[in-house]
């Protein structure tokens, strides 16, 4: 008995487990692995019982350029290594930063982003799917609503979410009407 009970909560250990009421009558409880995707199962209110697959997605934006605004790529940067920490792979995250703070000849560390004094390179590792020009506001939309056809550069990846999937974006820029950066 106490090794199935051992079994059980290190099992346990590995999950995140909320209870949600989203209507009236309507619970959802969610499990989720260290994964992409998670498990749903939702309970209506005539007892029906459905599981659900569903796939976590983001979209990381740094909206400026130039070594004198190297936060907002080095938080996109940081928000791509708490992502992949915590499960979603590179295929499911979409990267849009300028990329001209690495190799900058101000950077005293050439190669490395760091996102705190002394900190690590959060830069290794992260996907360049849209940089330079090709990070942009008309990529961006591109990207958002899946249309490839409409994009002008870059990976070409776009968000293949479904209704069920959760989508986290990420602005990092001072921000300005009608521009990216």
């Amino acid at each position: 008995m106490t090794r199935y009970l051992l079994a059980a909560i290190l099992f346990i250990g590995e999950l995140s487990f909320s209870v949600e009421t989203q209507q009236p009558g309507r619970h959802s409880f969610k499990l989720s692995l260290k994964e992409p995707e998670f498990l749903s199962v939702d309970i209506e209110p005539n007892g029906n019982v459905y599981n659900r697959k569903r796939t976590r997605w983001a979209i990381l934006i740094a909206g400026s350029r130039g070594y004198e605004n190297y936060r907002h790529q080095a938080d996109v940067c940081h928000a791509y290594q708490i992502l992949k920490k915590g499960g979603l792979k590179n295929e499911n995250i979409i990267v849009f930063m300028y990329d001209d703070i690495a190799y900058n000849t101000h950077n005293p560390r050439p190669g490395i982003i760091i996102n705190r004094p002394q900190g690590e390179d959060v830069y290794e590792g992260v996907p360049k799917d849209y940089t330079g020009r090709d990070a942009n506001v008309n990529n961006l939309f591109a990207v958002i609503l899946a249309n490839k056809t409409a994009l002008t550069g870059g990976s070409g990846k776009v968000l293949a979410s479904g209704p069920e999937d959760h989508v986290f974006i990420f602005y990092s820029d001072h921000g300005s009407p009608g521009v990216l950066g």
